[in-house]
């Protein structure tokens, strides 16, 4: 267990009290942990590439986590009625079939590690940006069309992530029916 990987599970360990402060409507304490756990994904990031401490454990770990956080603090924001279904479900299948295909990917023995390519980064951060614009939507003030405007454009970040995941995706498979 390395420093980036540490930042990856503090992550992780942060869902649970953001999920009990986002349902006790305690939006202030919210956005710190939310603040905090955006913090050491950038740390995370940080160190395993300066310090050269990418890990294959970190590769799987540190996305895994980005979808954990995002689903719970989305579900909650959801039932809150602080964000749009539309834009939770559209997230939700996204993700879900990203995990199919790496399962299928690792039914068939094609090894691939999550590389992820700059719209996802984006959307990623843009998601992050979208929690935090859900929460003080929700506790202070409205900001309806700044958050509509971000998930609009967090939406078509990910379409085009997903595309090319589709498409790296595809080369894999290909590639290996080539070599049958």
């Amino acid at each position: 267990m390395n420093l980036a990987n540490t930042f990856t599970l503090i992550r992780l360990v942060l869902i649970i009290p953001l999920s009990i402060f986002l349902i006790k409507d305690k939006y202030l304490i919210s956005i710190a942990i939310l603040s905090t756990a955006g913090i050491c994904d950038l740390l995370d990031g940080y160190i395993a590439r300066r310090f050269n401490q990418k890990t294959k454990l970190g590769a799987y770990l540190d996305p895994l986590t980005d979808k954990i956080f995002a689903f719970v603090t989305y579900t909650i924001l959801v039932i809150q009625s602080a964000l749009p279904l539309w834009f939770f479900l559209f997230v939700t299948i996204k993700d879900i079939s990203m995990f199919l295909g790496y399962i299928f990917l690792k039914i068939n023995k094609l090894e691939i590690v999550p590389n992820p390519n700059i719209y996802g980064k984006f959307a990623a951060f843009l998601q992050v940006i979208i929690m935090l614009q859900g929460i003080i939507h929700k506790g202070f003030y409205s900001i309806q069309w700044i958050l509509f405007s971000t998930i609009l454009i967090c939406t078509f970040s990910s379409i085009v992530a997903w595309f090319l995941y589709l498409r790296n995706f595809f080369i894999v498979v290909e590639s290996r029916e080539k070599k049958a």
